[in-house]
């Protein structure tokens, strides 16, 4: 679900590019206009999956918090391979269809971080509703859990902590 949302949040801000030769010009913008349509619903709908998860079983928030976090974790101690590192620039490749293989992992939390600060800096009005969901989705993983509110505030940029919480309550 995180490789989705930061994935699908990496080709949002990719240009839009379908194009077609005899196509129209209205045609290639109907497409891209379907394109951006069909990757905000993605995002939605993982964002939605994720939150749903947080908020039915409290052991998800401990277990976001260790994707990543630890290098030194060895496959046996984890539920499933693929949980071991996440890199928000990874493109998907062959080689990190079960785990990601890029030379830059960040925890988990970063990444939903980095994700929510792209958001803020979108001018797009849909990116709003995400804005919101992201938000919510982090207060979430931050209640009751006081090392996924220091990861978390230290992903998010910002000059302190007070200003970090009061931007997400704002959202």
């Amino acid at each position: 679900i995180l490789r989705l949302i930061v994935f699908t949040q990496r080709e949002r801000q990719s240009p839009n590019s379908p194009t077609v030769e005899d196509a129209s010009t209205d045609d290639i913008e109907d497409a891209r206009q379907e394109r951006a349509a069909a990757l905000l619903d993605r995002l939605c709908l993982a964002l939605g999956l994720l939150t749903n998860l947080v908020q039915v079983a409290e052991e998800v928030k401990d277990l976001i918090f260790y994707i990543g976090t630890y290098r030194s974790i060895t496959v046996e101690s984890l539920p499933q391979p693929s949980l071991v590192a996440l890199d928000p620039s990874c493109t998907g490749t062959h080689k990190c269809t079960f785990t990601c293989r890029c030379a830059s992992p960040v925890p988990a939390l970063s990444c939903l971080a980095q994700v929510y600060s792209q958001q803020r800096a979108s001018n797009n009005d849909l990116d709003s509703v995400v804005q919101g969901h992201m938000a919510i989705l982090l207060g979430l993983l931050m209640q009751r859990r006081p090392r996924n509110q220091t990861a978390i505030l230290e992903a998010l940029p910002g000059q302190s902590r007070r200003k970090k919480l009061q931007e997400l309550i704002d959202t």
